[in-house]
């Protein structure tokens, strides 16, 4: 983690130069790119599937998968008549949503973009200057500060230790007064965490405040390595002399806002419920094998008739291409139906061989049922997962894969770890609640009679 510090450092020293430019940031074969606008980040564009828009706005329930789909379907349409539109405008377009919705997701994805570049190992950089580089670019105003702030909340404690939160543990914090607001601003720190800062008035040192939070919930650890990258002047060698500060004041203090509680503990997952079961007369299983075969021909006979199954004619439309043929993918997948889903799913991986993300999906899909036996594959597939977990720490699926492997590897508590954080982003999968229920009962203490 400590190339996370050099390359947040980095940025800051583009921005005291006010330089204008591309940004190019090269790490876990990704690529992405981060504009700047006289040194202040305006903007970022992944070249991997990574968090795209449209899963995020899946994501935050603004869109649902099927609406998904149909602006993929859009979108690539569009492409083959040389029609350019972004995924934000043709959501708009077609209904779906608000372009200030749009605005708002759009701002969440590219902080994202940003936060991960921070997150991944051995990260390596280059900058061009360049007014031009920003032609056609939406620019969206975000604080440096703010975005390693994101990332720092994600890092364990090592990680920030090693960022320089270590260097600093026996020094005095000093913030100015007249610069907490700001940084709480730059942070987008809540107005209950904002008073909080007044601890930062050179008494105390950086091992005192992570030893007790003023407020519940105030994440002291990721706002002093903050300081600690982007600026280290806030800590001091010698106790700082006590005097006035406006913001300790009686009159000030009263007006302080109070400590908030902590939020409650979400909901539990409500159990499905059951499906009543009608008792048929006999049958003929013969006809019925003859018919079924014939109906599940059916679907598997349209599937090379689907769009993404087409030859892209340019790199845009074949990553919405694999984008479309996973998607289709995963509808099959959480249906349960495998066949299905396999074809769907490489032709994803045919589309974007180094979408990791993607192999994944259909190596689960394709090894699924030996996994419980065969320890190396399991092994191998657990390690690959954990590797786009650390990356990509939205990835529901993904944590779902992890959480089904650490089962099968009679793990509980490691899988029911998994799981709940899949079903944090996506309570629809629900095979990963049938997993957690299984988690549960196994980890349940035994009876005695």
């Amino acid at each position: 983690m400590l190339q996370a510090s050099v390359l947040a450092r980095s940025i800051a020293a583009l921005r005291a130069k006010q330089r204008t430019g591309r940004l190019t940031v090269d790490a876990d074969s990704s690529r992405t790119f981060v504009y700047l606008r006289e040194g202040h980040i305006v903007f970022a564009e992944e070249g991997t599937q990574g968090e795209t828009l449209g899963r995020l706005l899946v994501r935050q329930k603004l869109l649902s998968q099927e609406q998904y789909l149909t602006v993929l379907s859009k979108m690539t349409d569009a492409l083959v008549s040389n029609e350019q539109i972004r995924f934000g405008e043709t959501a708009v377009e077609l209904g779906y949503l608000s372009e200030q919705q749009v605005r708002s997701a759009l701002v969440d994805q590219v902080r994202w973009k940003v936060v991960r570049c921070f997150m991944r190992e051995a990260p390596t950089w280059s900058f061009v200057d360049g007014e031009s580089l920003l032609d056609d670019v939406p620019e969206l105003l975000m604080t440096l500060e703010g975005l390693f702030f994101d990332a720092a909340q994600w890092f364990e404690r090592e990680q920030n230790f090693e960022c320089g939160l270590e260097k600093v543990l026996g020094r005095y914090v000093f913030l100015e007064p007249g610069s907490r607001m700001p940084f709480a601003y730059a942070l987008s720190l809540d107005d209950a965490f904002t008073g909080a800062l007044a601890m930062f008035d050179g008494q105390r040192t950086t091992s005192e405040l992570l030893q007790r939070s003023p407020v519940a919930g105030f994440p002291m650890e990721a706002v002093l390595t903050t300081l600690a990258v982007l600026q280290p002047a806030c800590f001091l060698e010698q106790r700082l002399a006590p005097k006035f500060d406006p913001a300790r004041s009686p009159a000030t203090a009263a007006r302080a806002p109070a400590a908030v509680a902590p939020a409650p503990a979400a909901a539990p997952i409500p159990a499905r419920p059951a499906i009543p079961v009608a008792i048929a007369p006999p049958i003929d299983r013969a006809r019925v094998s003859q018919v079924f075969q014939r109906i599940s021909e059916q679907p598997r006979a349209r599937v090379a008739q689907e769009a993404h199954f087409r030859e892209p004619k340019s790199d845009q439309e074949r990553r919405l291409l694999a984008e479309q043929a996973y998607q289709h993918g995963r509808k099959q997948l959480d249906a349960g139906r495998f066949e299905l889903a396999l074809p769907h799913l490489r032709r994803a991986v045919e589309l974007e061989p180094d979408g990791k993300e993607y192999r994944l999906v259909v190596d689960f899909a394709e090894q699924r049922d030996r996994l419980t036996t065969d320890t190396v594959a399991s092994t191998r597939l657990r390690r690959a997962a954990v590797e786009i977990l650390r990356t990509d720490p939205n990835f529901a699926y993904g944590f779902y894969v992890a959480g089904y492997l650490q089962f099968a590897g009679g793990d509980y508590p490691a899988a029911k770890r998994y799981l709940l954080r899949s079903l944090s982003l996506d309570p629809t999968l629900t095979d990963a609640e049938r997993y957690l229920r299984l988690c549960e009962l196994r980890m349940a203490p035994k009876q005695s009679h």
